[in-house]
């Protein structure tokens, strides 16, 4: 390494309201009001304090940039005066901690079935870490997300589009373990799973008082796909049921067609979840006394 490379560069100029290289003040001074930073690139750099950082216990501040221009620091100052004014009026990020910290935060207080807590987390895990997970979670604009959507949509793997998958992500050479890698993306049903996974992290996070907008808002996740049922004909159904009832599966059959139960529903039944109403107490066949019965089945989400 060479000597100096991790020196911080020397700036050239401040602004009026200057709060020091890390933003700290000398002891007895009241904290001023933001500051203004010349970079080398010629831009200025306007930076806010904003308190401290409601997850991460550190000092926050709000940051904009303002490129070289006409008036720039004039538009420097309104940027400032701006950035004030959202933290008087609190509308402002109160933390700048990554999305995975607000996406690992809400599956850690779903309230879902195990089934499906396993899935939100397979998907956060391949697709919303890799690609976003490390972005502030107040920093997620439209742009972004779009691009987000269209990467589900190009690849699952999210591969660099050589057409190799290889066998690691280690400098390696390519033997018979590294295979052709064809690209297939997310379908739209997939997609809005993972749009609806992100919204409701956000929606806990405005709740939880970490945010006060919902960037998943100006999100635009693929349209529902459209119901495409396919129903047996009548002619078909009776020769569905007539088969099955020679096999000895009529009465799963018959709920399924009668009910439109799910398959889990069906395979959870019990026989205490039907419940006959009799009309004599001897014993008797149900069906010639008239007796009435019912069958409750659970909902799955």
């Amino acid at each position: 390494m060479v000597r100096g490379m991790n020196r911080r560069p020397a700036r050239t100029a401040t602004y009026p309201d200057e709060v020091g290289e890390f933003g700290g003040t000398s002891s007895g001074r009241v904290r001023p009001q933001g500051n203004i930073e010349t970079l080398r690139s010629g831009s200025l750099r306007v930076r806010v304090y904003a308190g401290t950082d409601v997850v991460t216990g550190r000092d926050l501040y709000l940051r904009a940039l303002v490129k070289p221009g006409p008036r720039q620091a004039e538009r420097a100052e309104k940027t400032r005066q701006d950035l004030l004014r959202q933290v008087d009026e609190g509308r402002h990020e109160r933390t700048s901690a990554p999305v995975r910290h607000l996406v690992e935060s809400h599956l850690a207080v779903a309230q879902v079935e195990p089934r499906t807590l396993r899935s939100l987390t397979g998907y956060a895990r391949k697709h919303v870490y890799p690609l976003i997970g490390d972005r502030p979670m107040g920093s997620l604009p439209a742009q972004v997300l779009d691009s987000f959507y269209a990467e589900l949509r190009r690849c699952r793997d999210h591969c660099d589009g050589s057409g190799v998958q290889h066998r690691t992500t280690d400098e390696h050479a390519c033997d018979r373990r590294c295979r052709r890698h064809r690209c297939r993306g997310l379908g739209p049903a997939t997609i809005r799973k993972i749009h609806s996974l992100l919204n409701c992290a956000y929606t806990n996070a405005i709740r939880w008082e970490w945010l006060t907008i919902n960037p998943m808002v100006r999100a635009r996740p693929p349209a529902p796909p459209a119901p495409n049922p396919a129903p047996p004909s009548p002619e078909d159904a009776v020769a569905l049921l007539t088969e099955c009832w020679r096999r000895g599966i009529g009465p799963y059959v018959w709920v399924a067609m009668t009910t439109g139960a799910r398959r889990g529903e069906l395979c959870a039944l019990r026989w205490r979840d039907l419940h006959v109403r009799h009309n004599t107490g001897d014993e008797h066949d149900c069906v010639p006394a008239g007796c009435t019965a019912k069958l409750l089945i659970a909902r799955t989400a």
